[in-house]
């Protein structure tokens, strides 16, 4: 950013970071998954039968093709890249 860009932007409280967060059932749940997993741990988080149903979920959403890339990559973060054998 030019220096007098970023000077004319602070000048009127221009905020550098979005504190919005996407409101879709995906992302909440993946939140509250991505929370847990850094405090208990993936393979506890993943023990749970109601983890395992939103995975198997996705897995059908990716099996129809209405899954996004987005959605697979944060899949992967989150569980592994073999997330898509998780529950078989």
């Amino acid at each position: 950013v030019n220096p007098e860009h970023e000077r004319r932007l602070n000048s009127i409280g221009f905020a550098w970071k979005s504190n919005r967060q996407c409101g879709s059932k995906f992302m909440e749940q993946y939140r509250l998954l991505s929370e847990r997993v850094e405090k208990e741990g993936r393979a506890t988080v993943m023990m749970e039968e109601k983890t395992i149903k939103w995975i198997q979920a996705q897995q059908e959403a990716l099996k129809r093709g209405s899954l996004s890339q987005t959605r697979v990559h944060y899949m992967g973060q989150l569980f592994g890249e073999d997330w898509t054998a998780v529950g078989k």
